[in-house]
């Protein structure tokens, strides 16, 4: 299953919020988003190939973080979003 375009946002907007964040503090976009990981257990909102970076906006369950970081994924938890704007 192919990656959304980057402008593809999530059902309840947050991709589109924290989008507009990183275009605020004047940072990359992502490669992708809405990437489905490890067989479909996890959709990762966002991700940057050439870092192998792995951005969730909700939280993610331990062993699947556990799992891509032994793949070598670097794996980033926004799911707090007051940090957005720090």
């Amino acid at each position: 299953m192919p990656a959304e375009p980057v402008t593809g946002l999530s059902p309840d907007g947050t991709l589109g919020v924290w989008l507009a964040a990183i275009d605020r503090h004047g940072l990359r976009r992502p490669d992708a988003t809405s990437v489905p990981v490890q067989s479909g257990a996890a959709v990762a909102d966002a991700q940057y190939k050439g870092a192998r970076t792995l951005v969730f906006l909700q939280p993610l369950a331990q062993e699947i973080s556990a799992m891509l970081a032994d793949k070598g994924w670097r794996v980033l938890d926004f799911s707090d979003r007051a940090s957005w704007d720090h």
